[in-house]
């Protein structure tokens, strides 16, 4: 008697729990029904003809436009400050280009929205959006609510399983509600996400232009992908979360009355891992759009900071600012102000030299590789200064030429062919020609140095170049020999014990040709050879 009142009390309390949990999860799939088919939200995607797109994009795109402009000025600065990266030959045509592209940037962003929705609206269509859910649980609980029923009226006096089922319902109930309304929600930021970026895209498109500013449209582009593609992961875990509830639902035991514990125990395992699969989609959902939700509100307060901060700290901004200073010292304002021209290049390149100070070899090789060029430049002048330059460094030396800040003929000094990394190859030209042309690039720089002056200044690692071998004459090996260092004759020494069958073969190539010129430098590749191998001045090792 007892218990039947129980029942009685425990029925009842079901009943009202599970109809207002079953109303949530009604009104949830409802909710997302609206959204995914567009009852709630009537404006397209990406339409600039409709929406807060027509309202928005044409300012976004004149202000666009405007950019371009400075854009403009910025590559002609460039252009005369010849600063690496910004030129017109590499930036020009690309403006060009976004200045037609950003006219189409809602047609350009509906494809890749339209191809989305194309898979998206696949897996809808096929798991029957929201209301699926719903119209399952009812058919798939109208035992379990019959049960209710019956305990109800007091039909029933001992069934523990009907308190199982009345829980495990309520309890799906009030996961799939929750799991719906995320659902709903997420599909409506994907409307406001893609309105905002498309809103967005001719800035995102002209940031595009300039090496400062394109991390901008990288961030840009990869929030629209997200964003665009999220709708594909929700609605294929939508899909999946559909096809384990039918597989459950056919396993699942029939909810009659008459079955035993252990069918109950079955039922509750089977929707239990309906759920699992519902939320292990909706969170694989979220893993994919949070970064996005993330990046698109940080985006919008950080942009102006990042944006300021990247041109603050380009090359390019610096070397405008240095220019402009530069240009102001000379004219009759900057006298009247007593600003002295050559002051503020020479401030910051003094500012890198003091960051350069403290670092290793590695370190500085690091910003050989990765620095703008003035630190790549001044980074190269650390090397030198410290001897710690390699055959491998050797590639930017034109480059801290072009800067300035390397010396070309103070360094050729040290290292003569270094001279053949300035003989451009004419179209056309053979490589053997090519390597003549070296070739003689380095004698020209070795004939400009009298032998007290290659004796002090040529670096040991030079030596073991065999055009500069081919380059010396009696008088500098002489000389080398009766004042130079040690470990220079040495590796002279070295050179011609090592390279024998190659010093051979050039000196006879060179008489073969019958050219006077040719026979006579081979006679000095021979005679600097002959006294090399037998003055004790070049003792062997």
């Amino acid at each position: 008697m007892f218990l039947s009142a129980l029942l009685f009390i425990i029925g009842h309390i079901f009943i009202l729990i599970a109809g207002i949990t079953g109303g949530l999860l009604e009104l949830a799939a409802k909710l997302l029904d609206w959204i995914l088919y567009g009852a709630l939200v009537p404006f397209k995607y990406t339409s600039a003809s409709e929406g807060i797109i027509k309202i928005a994009w044409p300012l976004v795109r004149d202000f666009a436009n405007i950019v371009l402009v400075l854009f403009l000025v910025v590559i002609a600065l460039a252009t005369i400050l010849r600063i690496a990266g910004y030129q017109a030959k590499k930036t020009l045509p690309i403006l060009i280009g976004i200045a037609l592209l950003i006219n189409f940037t809602p047609m350009i962003c509906g494809l890749i929205v339209d191809a989305s929705n194309i898979v998206m609206n696949y897996f809808l269509k096929v798991a029957g959006g929201g209301n699926f859910f719903s119209g399952y649980l009812k058919e798939a609980f109208s035992g379990t609510w019959n049960r209710l029923n019956s305990a109800a009226k007091g039909e029933i006096s001992q069934n523990l399983d009907l308190v199982i089922s009345g829980l495990l319902l309520i309890a799906f109930n009030l996961i799939a509600t929750f799991i719906l309304l995320g659902y709903a929600i997420l599909f409506l930021l994907r409307y406001v996400a893609i309105w905002l970026l498309v809103i967005l895209s001719p800035i995102a498109f002209v940031c595009y232009i300039l090496p400062a500013t394109r991390g901008i449209f990288k961030k840009w582009w990869d929030q629209f992908i997200q964003w665009c593609f999220i709708g594909v992961t929700g609605a294929f875990f939508l899909w999946l979360a559909c096809q384990s509830l039918l597989v459950m639902r056919s396993a699942a035991p029939p909810m009659d009355a008459g079955f035993t514990p252990i069918d109950v125990l079955k039922n509750s395992i089977y929707i239990c891992v309906a759920g699992i699969f519902l939320i292990i989609g909706f969170l694989a959902t979220l893993s994919t759009s949070a970064g996005g939700a993330k990046g698109v509100t940080g985006f919008l307060k950080t942009a102006p900071k990042k944006i300021g901060g990247a041109i603050r700290r380009s090359e390019t901004a610096q070397k405008i600012e240095t220019g402009v200073k530069e240009g102001i010292a000379r004219t009759r304002m900057g006298k009247m102000l007593r600003m002295k021209p050559g002051t503020y290049s020479a401030k910051r390149r003094e500012a890198i030299r003091k960051e350069l100070t403290h670092l290793s070899p590695d370190e500085l090789r690091a910003r050989l590789k990765r620095g703008p060029a003035i630190e790549k430049s001044l980074a190269f002048e650390k090397l030198l200064k410290e001897e710690e330059i390699s055959e491998e460094d050797r590639k930017y030396f034109p480059e801290a030429v072009a800067s300035g800040i390397i010396d070309k003929g103070k360094v050729l000094k040290n290292y003569p062919h270094w001279a053949a990394d300035f003989v451009e190859q004419i179209p056309g030209e053979s490589d053997e020609e090519y390597k003549k042309r070296q070739a003689q690039a380095i004698q020209e720089t070795v004939d400009k140095m009298n032998p007290e002056d290659f004796r002090k200044n040529i670096h040991p690692d030079a030596l073991k170049n065999l055009d500069v071998f081919y380059a010396l004459d009696l008088q500098k090996t002489s000389e080398l020999g009766e004042k130079g260092k040690p470990n220079k004759k040495k590796v002279l020494r070295n050179l011609i014990m090592d390279k024998e069958p190659e010093i051979t073969n050039e000196i006879n190539r060179l008489r073969a040709t019958g050219r006077p010129e040719d026979r006579t430098k081979a006679e000095k590749i021979e005679n600097n050879w002959i006294h090399i191998a037998n003055s004790p001045n070049y003792p062997e090792v």
